[in-house]
């Protein structure tokens, strides 16, 4: 039965059946959630219907985006529901599947423009990159579902393969894959491993490759502290801080977001020996900027420096305080709310 399915979905997309195709494999999930055993024997002998799934996810064009998607849930569903029958019968599914949401977080970045200039509180965000999102959820699904041991020798492998990549796009996305899986990585080789990729990409020309390394170092400050930071602060402190002037102001806005995550698990007195440089970037881009995601971001870090050196930060309040009382005064728009909260 499994196999005439699997004709019958090949023969769909064959004839661009696209809403029959559709139904099937929407069929096909609820099948993989509830009973997943009805394809292990077709998978053992022919690897169906992963292969098929497979090929609609790596074909550039021919297939739409929300098909795409079903089959790489179609994947992943069936990997969470039978990892450890997987890991037994079938160990290079694994595999398979890490590079099928590579492969789709690769295919979904575009529109530079409109990307920079959107506001990450801003409708519409689900609109855009929907492949890339759908890969990066994958990702995160599947290294919560297998141990990390199982997964660490490919996930490393695709990761470096990508990173290599001359297009802009694969660096991307092992940034992105870095960045979903590092909470699950506890060999901290491979912690300083991901860091260091992470790190070489922080002034990469393209602003969406630096703004994934940033997210990287951001995720890598809170699922590896204190280790990233006593490890790294004396070479990421810096970069942060210089990166805060980015001329695209969407990246700038993520290096503060880094050093809020960085810095939040930052020693007191290591934090000390940064608080005066950073202040005054800090207090610079609030009255030079108008971008409202820089603002937000750079009064959540001055909080961040405020509560880690505690009473030490009494020698900038006189300073800081009649800036913040001007934010709340004047931020009356309807998408300044936030700001005017972080002021608060």
């Amino acid at each position: 039965t499994a196999g005439v399915i699997n004709q019958v979905c090949r023969q769909l997309a064959a004839e661009k059946r696209a809403d029959l195709l559709q139904q099937a494999l929407e069929s096909l999930i609820e099948v993989a959630s509830v009973e997943p055993d009805f394809f292990k024997q077709q998978l053992q002998q022919v690897m169906e219907p992963a292969n098929f799934m497979v090929e609609i996810i790596n074909t550039r064009a021919g297939f739409e985006e929300g098909l795409k998607s079903l089959a790489l849930e179609w994947v992943v569903t069936f990997l969470e529901k039978r990892q450890k029958w997987l890991q037994k019968h079938l160990p290079a599914f694994a595999q398979t599947a890490l590079e099928a949401c590579m492969s789709m977080m690769a295919e979904g970045v575009d529109e530079l423009q409109a990307w920079a200039a959107r506001m990450d509180d801003e409708e519409g965000d689900e609109d855009e990159d929907k492949l890339f999102h759908a890969g990066e959820e994958a990702i995160d699904r599947l290294a919560d579902a297998l141990p990390m041991e199982t997964i660490a020798a490919p996930l490393g492998q695709l990761v470096g393969r990508y990173a290599s990549m001359n297009e802009w796009q694969g660096k991307h996305t092992a940034l992105a894959a870095i960045k979903q899986t590092i909470e699950y990585v506890e060999d901290k080789s491979h912690v300083d491993a991901m860091a260091d990729l992470s790190m070489q990409h922080l002034e990469h020309p393209h602003p969406r490759v630096r703004f994934m390394a940033l997210s990287a170092i951001a995720q890598l400050a809170n699922d590896q502290a204190p280790h990233l930071q006593e490890s790294r602060h004396q070479t990421v402190m810096p970069v942060l801080l210089r990166m805060m002037d980015d001329n695209v102001d969407k990246v700038a806005s993520m290096a503060m977001s880094a050093f809020v995550s960085f810095g939040d698990e930052l020693d007191h007195s290591l934090m000390l020996g940064y608080a005066q440089t950073f202040m005054e970037k800090l207090v610079a881009k609030l009255q030079s900027t108008q971008h409202r995601g820089v603002r937000e971001e750079a009064i959540t870090s001055i909080a961040v420096i405020a509560r880690v050196i505690d009473k030490d930060f009494s020698r900038y309040y006189d300073g800081i305080m009649p800036m913040l009382k001007q934010f709340i005064l004047h931020a009356k728009g309807e998408k300044e709310s936030r700001l005017r909260g972080k002021a608060f």
